[in-house]
């Protein structure tokens, strides 16, 4: 049984890194109201702090945390061409295909914010830039706001994945044993992942990082649920977004307002408030920008039910921060309004 406690919290100021291999770098814990996420400086949400402990994503009022329990595993993989690269420190360590994998550039880190670059290296050098903005957009969703620059001189196919095992916990029990909702597949969305199936019991540490190898528990394309209250038919599951970006130019046109060698989205990851039901962590997931997600819950039938989220916002335009904080802080004042009418 796992015995959740709270924590309090302290942050460490890191200065920027030195160009390095993912594993030895350092990380730090961000804070938000009553949440707090540990970001290493691979891009991956997961830190053993010295003080702390173990932080994944974790909501100080129960010290629920939805990613350390057991094998805790969050990871990212950009390709460009046919050459991949991923940061996966708990479980593979990290990788790629045709000679490629990730590199890091800084890390540096506020009490509230985290900032990371790294680079997509492949045999003839650096092909991608990848910058990473870590901050609350709410106090209960973490947005990560991704950057990707085309480094290498000549057009490149990109595509960008984030997997997360989310080990979800009920009310009633410390088995983390869930159900996922999957939105349907749209746009530039082209694979969703489970993390999971019903007749695998370690899916999410079987599910792949590199953005060129198929999901092994993709999602249908119409979106849908796996998984059902109870036990016996709920699963050992987390979730993963594989974007295609398309043809990213080498060459910036000087007649553009823009860098054409440029791309950004945002991904969101999402912890209810408690008392919060799984379809309004959703909502608010899509009032910040997401237009795809995955929601991880608990498997009790009775009562309260966490949940855990991870969205996408691509392929519309993206919304300056300071505006998504202002979104975020209605959308906790309503509902927390709602809660005082219910009670």
């Amino acid at each position: 049984m796992i015995f959740f406690r709270r924590r309090a919290l302290q942050v460490i100021l890191v200065g920027a890194l030195a160009l390095v291999p993912l594993t030895s770098a350092r990380a730090d814990v961000i804070q938000s109201g009553g949440y707090a996420v540990g970001v290493d400086p691979t891009g991956t949400l997961y830190t053993v702090d010295p003080t702390l402990g173990p932080v994944g994503f974790l909501r100080l009022s129960d010290g629920l945390d939805v990613i350390t329990p057991g094998t805790p595993r969050d990871t990212y993989g950009v390709s460009a061409g046919n050459v991949s690269g991923f940061a996966d420190p708990q479980v593979t360590g990290g990788g790629g295909s045709n000679g490629g994998s990730i590199v890091n550039g800084s890390a540096t880190f506020t009490p509230t914010t985290a900032q990371v670059q790294s680079f997509l290296k492949g045999s003839s050098g650096n092909l991608l830039q990848v910058d990473q903005r870590f901050f609350f957009a709410a106090s209960n969703v973490l947005q990560i706001q991704t950057t990707l620059t085309n480094v290498s001189g000549v057009g490149q196919s990109i595509q960008f994945r984030r997997f997360v095992d989310f080990d979800v916990a009920s009310a009633s029990s410390s088995a983390f044993r869930n159900i996922d909702k999957a939105s349907p597949l749209i746009g530039a969305v082209n694979q969703g992942s489970f993390g999971g199936s019903t007749t695998s019991s370690s899916g999410p540490l079987q599910e792949k990082a590199d953005p060129l190898v198929p999901f092994l528990f993709p999602t249908p394309g119409g979106g849908g649920t796996l998984g059902a209250p109870g036990f016996a038919n709920s699963f050992d599951l987390g979730a993963g977004i594989n974007v295609n970006l398309g043809l990213l130019p080498g060459i910036d046109d000087p007649l553009t307002p823009q860098d054409e060698r440029v791309t950004k989205f945002n991904f969101f990851y999402g912890l209810n408030i408690p008392g919060q039901s799984e379809d309004q962590l959703r909502q608010e997931l899509a009032l910040l920008g997401a237009n795809y997600t995955i929601t991880t819950r608990s498997s009790n039938a009775t009562g309260a039910i966490n949940t855990a989220a991870l969205g996408v916002q691509v392929g519309t335009p993206i919304p300056e921060p300071g505006t998504l904080a202002l979104l975020g802080i209605g959308m906790t004042g309503l509902l927390a309004y709602r809660r005082r009418r219910n009670c």
